[in-house]
């Protein structure tokens, strides 16, 4: 991705996406999932529909890094009335965030 955020859309970027959010290992590197994170919220800025990856969206809100939290925030909140059963998997780690002891969190 040498252009930075704002690449062409290819079919098959979504299910790209989603390999790399389940990806152990971008998992581990904070700044590889911060970036597949800013590639999912630039797509879906962009009218893009990134819907599919909601389940992995849900999971990676699951975080303590706030950038990443807020960024899997954003696209709950933009894409839960459409995926209603799975927004309930949010719920767990919305009522965590609300008791935990960092006001950046909380907030």
């Amino acid at each position: 991705m040498s252009s930075g955020l704002f690449v062409d859309y290819k079919r098959g970027e979504v299910d790209e996406l989603r390999r790399l959010l389940r990806d152990p290992n971008v998992q581990k590197d904070a700044k590889q999932r911060r970036n597949v994170m800013e590639r999912v919220i630039g797509y879906m800025t962009l009218g893009i529909d990134m819907a599919p990856l909601f389940t992995e969206m849900i999971m990676a809100s699951a975080t303590k890094e706030p950038l990443v939290k807020k960024m899997a925030y954003l696209y709950i909140s933009k894409y839960a009335s459409e995926q209603q059963e799975l927004a309930l998997l949010a719920i767990n780690t919305l009522q965590k965030d609300c008791r935990d002891e960092d006001p950046m969190v909380r907030g």
